[in-house]
């Protein structure tokens, strides 16, 4: 039982990960957030998700972090470091579109 449900889950996240391009380090960065969600709340085992529920019932965007980890642009911190130009001499800082990666998955929080 153990074995198929290990398989159920990384079946999801290769799914997850290829057809809809979520990056894997958000996939463990929601996860561990989740689980230390559930240890501060002190909830109930029985209570906690199975890792497929937590994947195909999309529990994990809740638990996303904002920006994501291994962003190239920002590396994570959601803001771009410009270098000085002719327009801004002394440089300028833009916000990363990394926020808005899972816009289309996620209807219901920002």
């Amino acid at each position: 039982m153990l074995l198929c449900s290990a398989i159920l889950v990384a079946r999801l996240t290769v799914m997850l990960s290829t057809s809809q391009g979520v990056a894997i380090s958000d996939l463990i960065a929601a996860a561990k957030n989740y689980a230390d969600a559930m240890h501060k709340d002190d909830v109930d085992t029985r209570y906690v998700k199975m890792p497929a529920n937590f994947l195909s019932q999309q529990v994990w965007l809740k638990f996303k972090p904002k920006f994501q980890l291994d962003c190239p642009a920002c590396r994570g911190n959601g803001v771009i470091d410009c270098p000085p130009s002719d327009a801004y001499p002394n440089g300028h800082v833009e916000f990363c579109a990394c926020e808005k990666r899972y816009k289309a998955l996620d209807s219901t929080n920002t």
